[in-house]
């Protein structure tokens, strides 16, 4: 009886006091906590009054009104083991009234097994047509992508090569600059603890048909005295991504393999190593598409390839000779023409023997006195012919 009476008695005292801390009639609890934890992880919610320093009792509520637990004390925590069912509005409430504020709960599932699916499949494609990829997982949620082409990653701006949505990359006219290798990685939205997981990589073959010009670029080969013996074809197509290969040499194909001629770079080059008159004549290469034997072949023009005789090659030391043998004789000659303009001509008491030398000298093909008068320029070219012993 005698408590009752002191209960009864200090009740006011308490409420005041619970009126003067909390600053109102009724509690208002403060609830913190994840937004978004694991499945299978813990969390923890933390629930106070913010100034309050005695024990209350809290409970830890979810939805509409679900108990969760129930915990004593100035400030109070209540773990939890995060479930397939643990998403949901969490709250805590005081058993003396007042409720907190809501934090809502999202269970991520860890991202597992990423892989690419395409469109078309498989990812082989021609030029123009369109191309659709997708990042998927065996399981995750709450996922980001992040999508890379030749180990670059494709960036989320807008562009023309590419257009990102949630899990799928799309381009609409394929062309050359998108063939190569793609992957994607998915990963979990976390502030911390971020989840991966990567594709393999999947190339994408895009294929610019063959078409247009074809032409034959010759290379010749010159043996030591200048004659062509040998010949490099190469065949160049304007367009296409996978071209095939044939040669004919006057409308008869060659075969891969010859006794006068091979095959390199896929038959794109023939190298014709010795050209008689059997081999001499017109080559045409053809192409076509690699991967399609139904497609027709492009040929190109005609190329004539014939054996030249050579010259023979002069020795540098006769060459030096006939030289400075030339000019000596402009030197002699202008030396002539200075002396024969200052000097008036020939002076009289010379013998008629150095008369005679002179004019043999004239009738042997020396400009006479009026030529000598006008500048000479005498152009001379050297021809260096390189080759091997």
């Amino acid at each position: 009886m005698g408590g009752s009476v002191y209960f009864l008695f200090m009740s006011p005292f308490v409420l005041t006091g619970l009126v003067t801390q909390t600053g109102g009639s009724h509690f208002q609890p403060v609830l913190s906590g994840p937004s978004r934890a694991y499945l299978r992880s813990r969390v923890q919610f933390h629930c106070e009054v913010p100034g309050w320093t005695s024990p209350l009792t809290y409970e830890l509520r979810k939805d509409d009104g679900y108990l969760i637990a129930t915990e004593v004390n100035t400030t109070v925590t209540f773990s939890l083991k995060v479930t397939e069912g643990s998403k949901g509005k969490y709250y805590c409430r005081l058993t003396t009234g007042g409720q907190s504020n809501t934090v809502h709960l999202q269970v991520v599932i860890p991202v597992q097994g990423a892989s690419l699916s395409s469109e078309p499949d498989p990812p082989v494609i021609y030029e123009g047509e369109r191309l659709v990829l997708r990042c998927l997982v065996s399981r995750g949620t709450h996922l980001s992508f992040m999508w890379y082409h030749n180990r670059q990653e494709v960036t989320s701006s807008p562009s023309e090569l590419y257009r990102l949505s949630e899990n799928t990359l799309t381009v609409d006219r394929a062309g050359e600059q998108h063939a190569g290798i793609y992957s994607c990685t998915a990963q979990n939205q976390m502030d911390v603890n971020t989840r991966y997981s990567s594709s393999r990589n999947l190339e994408v073959i895009v294929k610019i048909p063959v078409g247009g010009v074809v032409q034959v670029m010759v290379t010749h080969l010159y043996d030591a005295d200048g004659g062509v013996t040998a010949a490099r074809l190469r065949c160049v197509p304007a367009t296409g991504t996978f071209p095939a290969f044939s040669w004919s040499l006057n409308h008869t194909s060659l075969p891969a393999e010859g006794d006068s001629h091979a095959l390199a770079q896929h038959g794109q080059i023939l190298i014709i190593t010795h050209i008689t008159a059997v081999t001499a004549g017109f080559y045409r290469c053809a192409v076509r598409d690699s991967f399609n034997h139904n497609s027709s072949w492009v040929e190109s023009s005609g190329i004539h390839i014939q054996k030249t005789a050579g010259f023979r090659v002069v020795p540098m030391e006769i060459m030096a000779l006939v030289f400075c043998g030339f000019l000596s004789m402009v030197i002699a000659g202008g030396t002539f023409c200075l002396l024969w303009n200052s000097s008036g001509g020939i002076e009289k008491h010379h013998s008629n023997h150095e008369v005679h030398q002179t004019e043999t000298i004239i009738d042997s093909g020396l400009p006479g006195a009026d030529v000598c008068l006008e500048t000479q320029t005498i152009e001379m070219k050297t021809l260096v012919v390189e080759f091997e012993v």
